[in-house]
């Protein structure tokens, strides 16, 4: 039975706990639907709304500083509370990128939506840079869209009484400091002309010239069939959702990552609160996905999974190392646009045109500002996660060798401390350890290929 605002006088907060979890499953398909192109007439939150809102919010802020639950139970009810608030922003960028449908002329005479689009910039390299000019002609009411949904989610953390949703979300304050380091630190990894275009960009981030030895399709089946010598999925049941199609190499490692995180929700302490288990920014779930999502670029797993040797090797390697190097750097940039975004569109597209220059030698126009490099809620932790995972990989390889995927100890080392609840801060220290980690190991393929 659902709680009611009666409830709240009298808080239970393991009865609290199980709304809470049975909340955030139907939010989770709601948001998968969103994203496959439907959910626009659905509620998730229809006769649930009392554990997501001020309410709830307030009431637990109440209980005393020593119970156990109380900062995981706040972390989520905002997080919940934040998507029914926004839910018509949310379904309003949804429209305008997946299902408003826009003429354009070029490289074709055609009638597509923005996700259509992008599919045919994609999967068409010849006439990618025509494709992404229509994108970008076409793409202002999806930026506009996604500058109110910013704006109002700052405006959901000041009725909630919070000075910024940072308050809740942000897994530490070193994390935007990290990412613009990293802008700095790997701005001498980028290669070529000091200005290039978006085409130039969305190739080099899809990996195209590392085309061999995948699998043809892209399946869960196909996915697991990589680690068939490893313990590491052993009697786990996976729900990775809707796997991307396998237009490119990064395809694949964008499969690797979502199949991590679904490891990270399958292996979570069933003997906790769901609000201890589960964190609802996914620090470690953007953690295992990096780290996953990075094997392919190990030469170990190349040879072994792939199948893959000498000068096939080394260009698959060198492919995959741009590839890595890009999708870190708009990773970064996401978290640097995130405070202008809430700070007001001004604000936003004023930061976006330099910011976006500054990672990626591309200049876009600022009333695009949310329609290319898209951001989100949990961008903090997708960055964080991505300089986590390097620190993570240089500890299992000094336990366990550069092929530790397939060794059963590393394997039961990972599920033994999946056990325990996740964190859901991180430290400077572990930030520049592990952007040390990946920096070296990005500048060593890059020069060694």
């Amino acid at each position: 039975m659902p709680l009611t605002e009666r409830d709240l006088e009298s808080l239970d907060p393991l009865r609290l706990d199980r709304e809470i979890a049975r909340v955030a499953g139907a939010v989770r398909r709601f948001r998968r639907r969103l994203e496959s192109g439907g959910g626009l007439d659905e509620d998730p939150f229809y006769g649930t709304g009392v554990v997501a809102g001020r309410r709830a919010f307030l009431a637990v802020r109440e209980l005393p500083e020593y119970d156990p639950l109380k900062a995981a139970l706040l972390g989520w009810i905002y997080r919940l509370a934040e998507q029914r608030i926004d839910a018509g922003a949310i379904k309003a960028v949804a429209l305008e990128a997946r299902h408003t449908e826009h003429v354009v002329n070029e490289p074709e005479h055609a009638r597509l939506s923005l996700s259509a689009m992008l599919a045919q910039a994609l999967s068409a390299p010849s006439r990618r840079a025509a494709w992404l000019t229509s994108f970008e002609r076409s793409a202002r009411p999806l930026a506009e869209a996604v500058a109110v949904l910013w704006e109002r989610r700052q405006e959901v953390a000041s009725r909630m009484g919070l000075g910024s949703p940072d308050v809740v979300e942000s897994p530490g304050d070193a994390v935007v400091h990290a990412a613009s380091a990293w802008l700095d630190r790997t701005a001498e990894l980028l290669e070529g002309p000091s200005r290039v275009t978006l085409a130039n960009v969305v190739e080099a981030s899809l990996g195209e010239r590392a085309r061999e030895g995948w699998p043809r399709s892209l399946t869960p089946w196909t996915i697991l069939h990589l680690f068939r010598d490893s313990d590491l999925f052993r009697d786990l049941e996976l729900d990775p959702g809707a796997l991307p199609r396998p237009l490119a190499p990064a395809s694949y490692l964008r499969a690797l990552s979502r199949v991590g995180a679904a490891w990270v929700d399958a292996t979570a302490p069933s003997n906790q609160p769901f609000v201890i288990a589960h964190d609802p920014y996914g620090l470690r779930r953007h953690t295992m996905g990096a780290l996953l999502g990075a094997l392919p670029w190990s030469a170990s797993f190349a040879r072994r999974a792939l199948g893959l040797r000498g000068a096939r090797l080394s260009e698959h390697r060198r492919a995959l190392s741009l590839t890595v190097l890009f999708a870190s750097r708009t990773a970064a940039l996401r978290v640097l646009l995130r405070a202008n975004a809430l700070s007001g569109r001004h604000a936003f597209r004023q930061a976006f045109e330099e910011q976006v220059y500054r990672a990626v030698r591309v200049a876009i126009q600022p009333d695009l500002a949310g329609s290319i490099f898209r951001i989100h809620a949990d961008d903090l932790q997708r960055f964080a996660g991505v300089l986590r995972a390097g620190a993570e990989w240089r500890r299992l390889v000094e336990r366990h060798d550069e092929d530790w995927y397939r060794n059963p100890r590393a394997a039961e080392q990972l599920r033994d401390e999946a056990r325990l609840s996740p964190e859901r801060a991180t430290t400077e220290a572990a930030l520049t350890e592990g952007a040390s980690v990946l920096h070296d190991a990005l500048r060593s393929a890059l020069d060694s290929t």
